[in-house]
């Protein structure tokens, strides 16, 4: 429990600054079953959360951003959309379409990778959404 307020400090933290900063209205919302993810994944969460929110910010300007995060089928999800202008290419990107193509984030991608997870990107004129999948199970190989 102490671990799941220090994250959702994190967050509410994070949150703070971007209407401060930016001016633009950021909505985060954490499932109940993320209190479960373990610890490394927990740390992985506020700065992967915040460079999905800043890239979004810097680059789409959006008028909102909206943050969920939630554990479902032993995946932590970490969705960032918002109301902006997409990414510069459009249409819908698994991990490894971005990979090959060379497009969104490569830190972003590369700290998913890290930990055994995947990004995706939904990019359109109305807006992007960049998914984070990161597994909270050993992944077997076999």
């Amino acid at each position: 429990m102490a671990t799941e307020n220090a994250l959702l400090k994190n967050l509410d933290a994070l949150r703070d600054r971007v209407a401060f900063e930016w001016k633009v209205p950021l909505t985060i919302r954490v499932g109940p079953r993320v209190a479960a993810v373990p610890m490394t994944i927990e740390r992985a969460i506020p700065p992967m959360v915040h460079e999905a929110v800043v890239n979004a910010l810097k680059h789409g300007d959006p008028s909102r951003i909206r943050v969920d995060l939630d554990v479902e089928d032993d995946l932590l999800r970490i969705i960032v959309a918002d109301d902006g202008h997409g990414f510069p290419f459009r249409g819908r990107y698994d991990h490894q379409a971005l990979v090959e193509a060379r497009l969104g984030p490569t830190s972003l991608r590369e700290r998913a990778a890290s930990l055994g997870g995947t990004l995706m990107i939904d990019s359109q004129g109305s807006g992007s959404r960049v998914e984070i999948a990161l597994p909270l199970a050993p992944v077997s190989v076999g």
